[in-house]
């Protein structure tokens, strides 16, 4: 076991973050599979987590 630097766990309280969780573990599960390459699957987790993050500033939070 390796000593973590910080205590805590990985959470954004926002609704979509679920969601988007979800997304992404299907990107890479499609990479992992062959369907489609590392860079693709992450490439288009990115532009997942940019679109949420641009729709949620657009409301003002």
């Amino acid at each position: 076991v390796q000593e973590r630097p910080t205590i805590g766990i990985q959470f954004v309280d926002i609704p979509e973050f679920s969601d988007l969780g979800t997304k992404v573990s299907q990107e890479l599960s499609a990479a992992i599979a062959g369907r489609q390459s590392v860079d693709t699957a992450l490439k288009k987790s990115q532009q997942l987590a940019e679109e949420i993050s641009e729709d949620y500033e657009g409301r003002g939070r």
